[in-house]
């Protein structure tokens, strides 16, 4: 912070509204992405996760990345369980 101006909160993560999260879901798909932690394509049958910073997860390798950090494994920010859309 500089000298003389306080420091703002860091923002509070909120879940994506989830007909952006269902948006998010097709363009991975369409787009052949794959998840970052398990490194399986993202498929229709697949439940995922996508969390208030806009990243898709396979739900479980999520579910098990939070146990371990409570941030995004791609732009770090922190997440929760409370903070992701489950799809």
């Amino acid at each position: 912070a500089v000298e003389g101006i306080p420091r703002l909160p860091a923002p509070v993560a909120t879940k994506p509204p989830k007909h952006v999260a269902e948006i998010i879901k097709r363009d991975a798909i369409a787009n052949k992405m794959t998840c970052s932690i398990s490194l399986d394509d993202i498929t229709a049958d697949m439940t995922v996760s996508i969390t208030a910073c806009f990243h898709i997860f396979e739900s479980t390798s999520l579910k098990g990345w939070i146990q371990k950090t409570c941030t995004c494994p791609v732009c770090l920010k922190p997440i929760s369980e409370e903070t992701c859309v489950l799809l």
